[in-house]
């Protein structure tokens, strides 16, 4: 008798823990534990329009801006899962140029080219899982070259320099995927003491 009574109340006092536990849930009995982090490499490539009046363009009184285009290359390394923040480099090629002719049937070609290796850092906002604001500064130098030709060719020019380039980004990373999104990448600053603004929008691969 004294068996069976230490069953039931063994029993008893099974049924009533499990009432006050409730039901147990999938994800409980069976945790998923991500100890991955969040991607540590951010790589995008995209492109756009340009604004920009290089030296000889200003001097003739052309607009270099209304005819040019970037195509830029971005890499950052995130410093740590805690920290939102990216350090990295920027380069690419950006492109103007304009043709005037003139009334005595003298042909003018004026163009410029940079190549910028700037280093740069972002901090991204991570608001939600999709959308990423970032705000990034970079900075550093620029190979620029600015050509003018003339049809009769008595007074072409080439001048290639090392110049200085900062730019401020107030961007958008959006997620599609773990490792696929697209980057709007608007940027504005100098480039040899003359106001730039460059227009970007690319593919984001998240490593």
């Amino acid at each position: 008798m004294r068996f069976f009574a230490l069953l039931g109340f063994m029993a008893i006092s099974s049924y009533a823990l499990a009432q006050n536990q409730g039901p147990v849930s999938a994800d409980s009995a069976n945790p998923v534990v991500n100890d991955a982090g969040p991607e540590r490499i951010h790589l995008d490539v995209g492109g756009g329009l340009a604004l920009y009046n290089g030296s000889v363009a200003k001097a003739y009184n052309y607009d270099l801006g209304k005819l040019g285009f970037t195509f830029d290359f971005n890499v950052g390394w995130r410093v740590s899962d805690s920290t939102p923040l990216y350090l990295g480099l920027e380069t690419g090629v950006y492109y103007w140029g304009v043709t005037a002719t003139y009334s005595t049937g003298l042909v003018h070609d004026v163009s410029a080219y940079a190549l910028p290796l700037l280093p740069r850092v972002t901090y991204q906002f991570e608001f939600s899982p999709k959308v990423h604001p970032y705000l990034s500064v970079s900075a550093g130098p620029s190979l620029y070259v600015e050509t003018q030709n003339f049809s009769d060719t008595t007074a072409d020019t080439s001048k290639t320099r090392i110049v200085f380039e900062a730019l401020v980004h107030p961007g958008l990373n959006l997620n599609f995927g773990k490792h696929f999104g697209l980057n709007i990448d608007p940027k504005l600053g100098t480039l040899d003491g003359t106001f730039i603004f460059l227009s970007s929008v690319g593919a984001l691969f998240r490593f």
